[in-house]
């Protein structure tokens, strides 16, 4: 196979250079290269290579300092098609071929998270293909209040549920899951070193962490001052570990390819700010050929991301809905109270209260009421008891505003309120929903009714999504933990038949 390089964009624009089969040639700014751009001061000394055999033509990132693009995207060694662009330093490159190539042949040592993708894909119907929401930042304020947007998120967020559920892998696994049925995690084990010397971080499945700068981090790394106050997140699951960049200021590159998201394997290595980090995952799998695997957008954006959906309520309060059902509720609570007070509403009609009382700063009983309010300090301390009674509907987790604290004790005033108020007889709290829906109609008094608050945060009716009414400036935190507002409108696929804006 012949191909041609030809520049359109730089310093040498209109030179061409010819592949021949069997060749390889190499790109950069010194003159050793086969292609030398010297007066392009982008463009590192080496910076790509192009290798071509009987079937393919492949191009390979030589660790330049910049990076090297294919058709947008930031790549380490990939299969080439006729007409695709490459960008390399400040010169723009289109590759052809003798003869037009229409498939690629992948090689899956190489290329296993895209093969497994591809072969799934093949598999299935066309013209009913399950869609999932884009990761697409939108301005909460900008979104419409209207019951048919709300309408919209709910069908979305029951199709990803049923698509996770109902369509799996052979193995039964997704997408980006190990290949092999034995698979099964026992612990992900991190290790790095930063100004306190070498550390360790190891997860079980079913356990998220947060990794980053400052305090709100789960694991805060010292001394690194290019790593972001929350940087990136690791999910261990029962046969699989993920990594996930969260929006950080300079990106997180495993196996110095620049991910935003992406299972991890025993061997991978990643790097966030100047600090490296090193992978093994007991009962996992090796990484396969680390340093060649590469991701691709298309990739990518299938993959489950958090996103939410905000529909204002009155001036200054949204209700957030979470679309993805990735990571469960708990599992965000955990993030969202972590290193903060928090004020819980529990109906003690429908939930043993005593583990409560025994890790609660302060325990407050709701006059007329079955609700107990409780004070905690540490909500690890009571993640058990809310993983063995979630479901119920019969919690409210209430964030006071930083320094108002005290004001966890207006809330069973408030409660009572609610039951005055709505005029129910019954002596339970009841469905935390509830309440919060009656917050929502009384709009314009939610800051008397939710005093001091930035926050509450409630189960959904589904129990594998969550529910939050909060002030607008809120939603900025959940960005910082790695959420994404969501409008589904703009996604692809038109819901009930409405054609996207």
């Amino acid at each position: 196979m012949r191909a041609y390089l030809t520049v359109q964009e730089g310093p040498a624009q209109g030179e061409m250079i010819t592949a021949e089969q069997g060749s390889m040639f190499r790109v950069g700014r010194q003159a050793n290269a086969d292609l030398p751009i010297s007066d392009d001061r982008a463009m590192s000394g080496l910076h790509f290579a192009l290798l071509c055999d009987k079937s393919r033509c492949r191009i390979r990132d030589l660790n330049s300092t910049n990076g090297t693009f294919v058709n947008g995207i930031r790549i380490n060694l990939v299969e080439l098609h006729d007409r695709d662009t490459i960008r390399a330093g400040n010169s723009e490159f289109q590759v052809r071929f003798d003869g037009e190539i229409t498939t690629t042949v992948v090689d899956p040592l190489m290329y296993p998270e895209v093969q497994r993708l591809r072969e799934k894909d093949s598999q299935k119907p066309t013209g009913n293909e399950p869609f999932a929401p884009s990761a697409q930042a939108v301005d909460p304020r900008s979104l419409e209040a209207t019951e048919e947007y709300g309408a919209k998120a709910e069908q979305l967020a029951n199709q990803i549920a049923a698509d996770a559920e109902n369509k799996p892998d052979e193995n039964g696994d997704s997408d980006d899951a190990p290949r092999h049925d034995s698979i099964r995690i026992h612990r992900l084990n991190v290790t790095f070193e930063d100004a306190t010397g070498e550390r360790h971080v190891w997860l079980i499945p079913g356990q998220t962490i947060i990794i980053g700068r400052n305090q709100m981090a789960d694991v805060t790394v010292v001394g690194d001052a290019s790593i972001s106050g929350m940087h990136f997140g690791l999910d261990c699951e029962k046969k699989r570990c993920r990594l996930r960049d969260l929006q950080s200021q300079n990106g997180t590159k495993l196996n110095d390819v620049g991910v935003p998201y992406a299972t991890i394997y025993t061997g991978d290595k990643f790097v966030a700010g100047k600090t490296e980090f090193h992978v093994t995952i007991d009962g996992g799998e090796e990484a396969p050929d680390a340093p060649l695997r590469t991701w691709v957008f298309e990739d990518l954006v299938r993959r489950k991301f958090a996103t939410f959906f905000a529909t204002d309520v009155g001036e200054h309060y949204h209700l957030v809905d979470a679309v993805g059902i990735e990571p469960m509720p708990i599992e965000f609570l955990r993030r969202l109270a972590r290193h903060r007070d928090v004020g819980a509403i529990v109906d003690t009609s429908s939930v043993d209260t005593k583990p409560w009382e025994a890790h609660s700063q302060r325990t407050f009983v709701c006059d007329d009421s079955h609700a107990k309010v409780f004070h905690i300090a540490d909500i690890e301390k009571v993640v058990s008891e809310l993983r063995d009674a979630w479901g119920k509907d019969a919690f409210a987790f209430i964030f006071p505003h930083e320094g108002q604290e005290a004001v966890i004790s207006a809330y069973p005033e408030a409660i009572a309120k609610y039951h005055q108020e709505a005029d129910s007889g019954d002596p339970d709290f009841g469905s935390a929903g509830d309440w919060v829906h009656w917050l929502c109609d009384h709009s314009d008094r939610i800051a008397d009714l939710m005093p001091n608050a930035e926050a509450v945060f409630i189960q959904h009716p589904d129990p594998k999504r969550w529910r939050l009414l909060c002030e607008t400036d809120f939603i900025t935190r959940l960005n910082r933990l790695g959420y994404l507002p969501s409008k589904p409108s703009l996604l692809d696929e038109p819901l009930d038949g409405v054609e996207p804006e």
